[in-house]
């Protein structure tokens, strides 16, 4: 046998054999089998043989009933890969340790309540599965094994976040941490958190600028010092920056007086610099005089040794509104006939100038929903004035950072635009927030270019949509035909009683219009309902409609 099989790998297959141990011909071709499945049998104990498998690089053990390894298990010194799930083991076999070669470790389905310091020793581990065990902590030493990626602790009973974690930073398939459930810390905000680890790790951080980073993200409160959170602020990952600028400007700061000095740090988001002159303002430095501090998108590592206790911070809302405080709206008031027709003008001069008389005044407040559309009307490459109109809605917004304006490109109307593209746009849109009126953008649209009416219909209270339909009719006549998608009657159409004729050709009604409303119209006589998807009416519907004139297409 030694002659036949002593350059050759050996795979030996013994799956769901029902046996209690290993089998006389595996044992006799121990020196060569490299590869060794013995998963869905009834093996308690392996006995003295398992050291004659020294070239054993690959075991799988899944479902067995073992309870414990010989201390002899570690003269698999070659073992890559061993899978031990679910079997009864109660504790770490401590042999594992043993095993220095070890890449991938399943323990998936055991009894494990923790696990040994020494799994340090396991250096060469990159994979390893402790789902299903009833988990409470993972040990300080875990933080050695550098070459660990997959970690799998699905289904544990961690009551707080290991915080060895924070040392894990080349962890990936953070879901299989299986921290959402238990301790509700979103994957997607993990996924985050570990790509910040692993910048932080980049920039040698603390260990405490990387507990500050979890608890800034995933706790009310962050128990470190300002000097560990600060460095926080050369991480560039839009989100993360957003929350710690939020979190420092929350917890450093003090409002501004007549004699506060400001010094702006880095690019602003949202500021004009250029329009800015004033002598109490500095930029990317800071004077003796320097009280105050806003924050630009991005910090730099000098730039942040500028900044020392005494300073507070503030955000650039609050230094705009400090900076050019709003105008009460009355001497404006005159006038706000004429802003709308600048701002609905669809011309960039006009919408500038509009702006610039109006962007401090509190006038501006009620005419967001047509800044907005005057924003999808700015010419793409005109970025000065797309962020001068950003500006207006940052200071009167609540949370604009966390909206999403649309593209350059965009346009609530276009010509190829479907009539369901025109209403999920301004769905999508406006939903964001209360202070965009989807139905004002709407109606706007309807009147420009016939569009848009199914949104009004979809969001329009009875009241509301009564006046809007009464344009519709004419002596004893509603003609909605002008309306091609529309494919449903309007609830308000019940209060039109005088109506004897319903003009709905060439809609889009696929089957009869809902007859509980027709009945409420007593005067009616006459349905028109050609050029319809519909062709034909439901038997059981003849009773009651067999008073009306019904016209359909063949």
């Amino acid at each position: 046998m030694a002659d036949e099989y002593s350059n050759k790998d050996i795979l030996f297959v013994h799956s769901n054999q029902n046996v209690d141990k290993i089998p006389d011909y595996i044992q006799e071709n121990a020196a060569w089998v490299c590869n060794l499945d013995l998963s869905y049998n009834k093996i308690e104990d392996l006995g003295e043989c398992i050291t004659q498998f020294n070239k054993l690089r690959h075991l799988d053990l899944s479902h067995n009933k073992l309870q414990q390894l010989p201390s002899n298990f570690k003269a698999l010194q070659n073992l890559e890969t061993l899978n031990l799930a679910n079997n009864q083991l109660n504790s770490f076999p401590i042999v594992l340790t043993q095993l220095p070669q070890l890449k991938t470790l399943n323990l998936k389905g055991n009894g494990l309540q923790t696990l040994p310091i020494e799994i340090e020793q396991l250096q060469n581990l990159e994979q390893l599965e402790l789902g299903f065990n009833p988990l409470e902590k993972l040990p300080s030493t875990f933080a050695k094994l550098k070459k660990l990626k997959n970690l799998s602790c699905t289904n544990n009973r961690f009551e707080t976040f290991p915080e060895v974690l924070l040392e894990m930073e080349q962890l990936q398939k953070v879901k299989q941490l299986d921290l959402e459930f238990r301790l509700k810390l979103p994957t997607r905000r993990l996924d985050l958190f570990f790509k910040v680890l692993r910048h932080l790790t980049k920039q040698k951080a603390t260990l405490k600028t990387k507990k500050a980073a979890f608890e800034i993200l995933f706790t009310e409160t962050c128990l470190q010092s300002r000097a560990d959170v600060l460095p926080l602020l050369l991480v560039n990952y839009v989100t993360f920056s957003q929350v710690v600028r939020t979190y420092i400007t929350t917890t450093y700061s003090k409002p501004l007086k007549e004699e506060s000095n400001i010094s702006i740090l880095g690019t602003t988001e949202w500021m004009d610099i250029e329009s800015l002159d004033n002598p109490n303002i500095l930029f990317n430095q800071i004077a003796p005089t320097t009280t105050h501090v806003v924050l630009g998108r991005t910090i730099t590592k000098q730039l942040l040794e500028l900044l020392h206790d005494d300073l507070f911070f503030v955000s650039e809302k609050e230094a705009l509104a400090f900076l050019s405080p709003k105008q009460p709206a009355d001497w404006l008031a005159e006038h706000r006939q004429k802003l709308l027709e600048l701002l609905q003008s669809n011309q960039n001069e006009n919408i500038a100038l509009a702006l610039q008389l109006s962007k401090d005044n509190a006038l501006l407040d009620n005419m967001l929903t047509d800044l907005l559309m005057a924003y999808t009307a700015v010419d793409a490459g005109n970025s000065r004035l797309r962020n001068a109109i950003k500006e207006a809605f940052y200071r009167r917004i609540p949370n604009f950072e966390q909206l999403t304006l649309p593209s350059a490109s965009f346009q609530f109307y276009t010509p190829s635009k479907t009539e369901h593209v025109i209403f999920q746009g301004i769905k999508n849109i406006t939903n964001q927030t209360e202070a965009w009126d989807g139905l004002k953008i709407a109606h706007r649209l309807f009147q420009q270019y016939g569009v848009a009416y199914t949104y009004i219909l979809e969001y329009s209270n009875e009241e509301d949509e009564k006046k809007w339909l009464e344009q519709f009719l004419k002596e004893d006549t509603i003609t909605l035909s002008i309306l091609p998608k529309l494919n449903r009657l309007p609830k308000s159409i019940r209060y039109f009683k005088t109506i004897r004729r319903l003009n709905l050709r060439s809609c889009n009604f696929r089957q009869f219009p809902d007859v509980d409303l027709l009945l409420q119209l007593p005067n009616l006589e006459e349905i028109d309902l050609r050029d319809n998807p519909i062709s034909f009416v439901p038997r059981d519907l003849f009773e009651l409609i067999s008073d009306y004139r019904i016209f359909l297409s063949k």
